[in-house]
């Protein structure tokens, strides 16, 4: 089941980050923004945390922003990182989104290939710990 974040989820969604080694590890603060103001989900399987995504309208019916999308390693390939993305292209409603993924994430770039993201650009020792380049993904016709 897929719904929107709320404050009492920071805490697992930090958790379940720390797990991942691809996914940014941020502060309380930046994820208490993101469920406040942003726009994030999360999803459960069974009552257990299974994953979570966050996103940032950048312009109201225009421009988002995926900002992260982590799933539970137990859960991977099952699914839920595309319900997760579904829930939040649905949730937004801007015409592009963006994101950026550690060039290093193929399983991440595949996914968002065949969600009809396309590399658009490379920012150079974007990542950090370790250090590492983001490819630049862009999708524009969200409606599809």
């Amino acid at each position: 089941m897929i719904r929107r974040a709320v404050l009492g989820d920071i805490e697992a969604m930090r958790e379940l980050a720390t797990e991942a080694k691809e996914a940014p590890h941020w502060l309380e603060a930046d994820y208490r923004a993101l469920v406040e103001v942003g726009v994030s989900g999360v999803a459960e399987i069974e009552g257990v945390l299974a994953g979570f995504i966050c996103g940032r309208v950048l312009l109201p019916g225009l421009e988002a922003e995926l900002e992260s999308i982590v799933v539970a390693k137990k859960y991977r390939r099952q699914g839920v990182g595309k319900a997760l993305s579904d829930w939040l292209l649905h949730a937004i409603a801007a015409k592009e989104v963006r994101l950026e993924v550690r060039e290093s994430n193929a399983a991440a770039r595949s996914m968002y290939r065949a969600m009809g993201f396309e590399d658009v650009g490379l920012r150079r020792g974007y990542y950090s710990q370790p250090v590492e380049d983001a490819i630049l993904m862009l999708r524009t016709d969200v409606s599809r």
